[in-house]
């Protein structure tokens, strides 16, 4: 998803938003297909893209942070949207959660 972060690793930067602290590294990135972030009134544009993704690119995984993209600056979206997600990337789909240690 736009704006998201998952990580460090060069696997993890590669499904995160590009910029310029990944920028050295974005030879070594794989190619990725991402979502845009579900901006408030955006929400089912988001959805559209999610399914057209899972329809005709074949994805191995969907990533998504639920709710709150906490690096990508605290971005928040409803909880409706991750209900709609669900069903149709439920076999791809790993949460991102970022917790405090």
């Amino acid at each position: 998803m736009q704006y998201s972060y998952h990580g460090d690793t060069i696997g993890a930067m590669s499904v995160g938003a590009r910029g310029i602290f990944n920028a050295p590294y974005r030879p070594l990135l794989f190619d990725v297909v991402s979502i845009p972030f579900p901006s408030e009134g955006r929400e089912w544009e988001t959805l559209n893209v999610l399914y057209s993704v899972c329809q005709n690119e074949s994805p191995a995984a969907f990533l998504v942070e639920p709710l709150i993209l906490g690096a990508g600056g605290m971005l928040m979206y409803p909880a409706w949207v991750l209900r709609e997600m669900k069903p149709t990337a439920k076999p791809l789909m790993s949460c991102s959660l970022q917790t405090r240690s």
